[in-house]
């Protein structure tokens, strides 16, 4: 352990600190402008596979379609989180079909419900975002005249 007078000082550490980053940034900003991005690409998924292997995190992804019909897993989803969505959750997506009874409870999109199931804590994250699809003649393209779609995951 070092004693006080071996301790460095406040000034001292920021200013490495600063320095580091400074190092940091032009470091990048040559590699970018002098290493072909296809490489940079490579580079920064073999770092990723690295760094990602020293994790106890596992993702899966559970997408709202397979292919052009519905997913029953991401649907069985929905219905459970409905279930689990805690006290302290501050926003909800809210519907009530026109031929139900009651009114139906989601996650809202980009919010985390906490869940523990055999000892193993699972996150649950809505995704949505906004992709460009293929032109399909329905109802809404044709007054719409567009051709987004959105695509909704639970990131699990």
């Amino acid at each position: 352990m070092l004693s006080s007078t071996q301790m460095p000082s406040i000034k001292t550490i920021i200013s490495a600190a600063g320095s580091a980053a400074a190092t940091a940034m032009v470091i990048r900003s040559v590699a970018r402008d002098l290493i072909p991005h296809e490489f940079q690409s490579y580079f920064f998924l073999k770092l990723r596979g690295l760094l990602g292997s020293f994790s106890n995190q596992v993702t899966m992804i559970v997408e709202e379609y397979d292919g052009m019909y519905p997913n029953q897993l991401f649907q069985s989803a929905e219905l459970y989180l409905a279930t689990v969505i805690r006290p302290d959750t501050k926003r909800f997506r809210v519907t009530k079909p026109e031929n139900q009874k009651q009114i139906m409870v989601w996650m809202e999109k980009n919010q985390e419900v906490i869940d523990e199931f055999g000892g193993v804590r699972f996150t649950w994250r809505l995704l949505i975002h906004q992709v460009q699809g293929r032109h399909v003649a329905n109802q809404d393209d044709y007054f719409h005249g567009s051709t987004l779609k959105t695509e909704a995951t639970y990131d699990i």
